[in-house]
């Protein structure tokens, strides 16, 4: 392209960007909208998946206390070491402030993490204008 042309479309640009923006504003609206809500539908998801995966992990740590409260282990426990003892209080201990931990989680999380897929801040801006021209001039 000759260089007067290359400069007297440098001249005009910023007009030019100026007149296609009102037609650009509407698209990026709609690509921003569209954006927003499949961030939404992903928090959601995976707000889904985290209750799913804290509600199995209480059931799998009520399942072992249910298992430390069973009479058949109070006789089996004579024959454990007062180290094998004691790892089972210390699980025991911290299963019971795990389930109490779990019902805080499971009521937090999700909010935690649907927050986290919103779109807090946008800007629009032009970076950049491309000019097709004939070869012919």
């Amino acid at each position: 392209m000759p260089p007067e042309v290359q400069k007297k479309l440098q001249t005009t640009a910023p007009k030019d960007v100026q007149e296609l923006l009102p037609h650009l504003l509407g698209r990026c609206e709609q690509l921003a909208k569209r954006a927003a809500e499949k961030l939404g539908e992903r928090g959601e998801r995976e707000a889904r998946e985290m209750v799913a995966i804290l509600e199995g992990q209480r059931v799998r740590i009520e399942r072992e206390l249910a298992k430390t409260r069973d009479p058949q282990l109070s006789l089996a426990l004579k024959d454990w070491t007062d180290d094998e003892r004691r790892q089972l209080e210390d699980n025991t201990k911290y299963w019971e402030q795990r389930l109490v931990k779990l019902a805080g989680e499971v009521a937090q999380e999700p909010d935690r993490i649907r927050t986290s897929y919103r779109v807090r801040a946008r800007r629009i801006e032009p970076v950049g204008i491309a000019y097709l021209w004939p070869v012919t001039g």
